[in-house]
């Protein structure tokens, strides 16, 4: 089984674009590991495809808390690998970045 989710905030605003007719939404979440002394912060690729992107596009900003449940994707470009996240569902957790929901 491949499943991932994750927990943490919108690193920039996202990019939306259509590609060959279908809408893909692009963004960084940055999230927190370690301790409260030596945190650790990971950065993760996340991509949303169809009706998911225009929901991004709608609301999804920078600096917000949000749970992304998703697969891990790899693609090689030359000699490297790179991992992504296709994500399958996002749910908002904060505003702007703040637990200050609701709206």
């Amino acid at each position: 089984m491949n499943k991932v989710i994750l927990i943490g905030n919108v690193g920039g605003s996202p990019d939306v674009k259509d590609v060959n007719g279908t809408k893909m939404a692009t963004f960084s979440l940055a999230t927190n590991d370690g301790t409260r002394e030596k945190p650790v912060t990971s950065w993760h690729g996340i991509t949303y495809w169809g009706k998911g992107a225009d929901f991004v596009e709608k609301y999804i900003r920078k600096g917000m808390k949000i749970m992304v449940e998703g697969t891990i994707r790899y693609h090689k470009i030359e000699e490297k690998t790179f991992t992504n996240i296709w994500a399958e569902r996002i749910e908002m957790l904060s505003k702007n970045g703040k637990d200050d929901l609701p709206f």
